[in-house]
């Protein structure tokens, strides 16, 4: 009972935690400044409420896909943003265009910290290797 329980509506939050967040997260700026900013306790206490939010976010928005039959993101934001739903695909844009400087920006740093490179070669190499990819 649990176990499903745990599979149904808290994984599908953390694989969700983990694409949005998972980025960010390589960084370990982030972890260091608010997950254990308070402790080992505190931490595992932050990520358990980051958890469980984007569990309870995820199955409401599964829910409302199922109930209204919506098939694509499109119309599962017309219906969940309204008139303004393509505000969504300019925010996701810009957050797209973030994480890649972010990356692009602490590549570098790890090339000049751990070789004396400049750090435009690791911006550079982070570009290429996404647009290869």
């Amino acid at each position: 009972m649990i176990h499903t329980a745990i599979g149904r509506v808290l994984m599908p939050g953390m694989v969700l935690q983990s694409v949005i967040v998972g980025g960010a997260y390589g960084t370990g700026r982030e972890v260091v400044q608010w997950v254990t900013s308070q402790g080992p306790r505190g931490g595992l206490l932050a990520v358990l409420v980051m958890v469980v939010a984007m569990s309870i976010t995820l199955f409401l928005c599964y829910e409302i896909v199922r109930r209204q039959q919506v098939v694509d993101y499109r119309s599962f934001f017309r219906l969940l943003i309204g008139r303004l739903w393509w505000l969504y695909e300019v925010m996701f844009l810009l957050g797209l265009v973030l994480i890649l400087a972010i990356g692009g920006a602490a590549a570098g740093e790890i090339l000049q910290d751990r070789f004396g490179w400049s750090p435009l070669l690791g911006v550079a190499a982070m570009f290429l290797i996404t647009v290869v990819l």
